[in-house]
């Protein structure tokens, strides 16, 4: 193998996508999706709005729903991309985009 001159004979490949692919039709339909989001996860969002600083203790105090609830909305938050948390739990803050 070492010092071998092999032809390759598979390096031509070429992938070419059609436009009628259902593939494009999974990456276009997934593009500039409006976000839904529940009244709670609202009210998460506005309180963090209001005082990046708080911590999910105080959110969950703010609100007036569980700890665990205000995990999830920061969650779904999270995976739509509305906030982001900047350093710890504890002395972090969260970016609103």
């Amino acid at each position: 193998m070492l010092g071998e001159n092999n032809e390759l004979k598979n390096r031509d490949l070429l992938v070419t996508v059609s436009p009628d692919d259902p593939v494009n039709e999974l990456v276009n339909d997934t593009v500039n999706e409006p976000v839904k989001i529940t009244a709670t996860q609202q009210n998460v969002l506005k309180t963090i709005k209001e005082n990046t600083d708080f911590t999910v203790l105080q959110i969950a105090t703010r609100v007036g729903i569980s700890i665990a609830t205000v995990k999830r909305a920061i969650s779904v938050l999270k995976s739509a991309g509305l906030i982001e948390r900047v350093g710890s739990d504890k002395t972090g803050h969260w970016v609103v985009k």
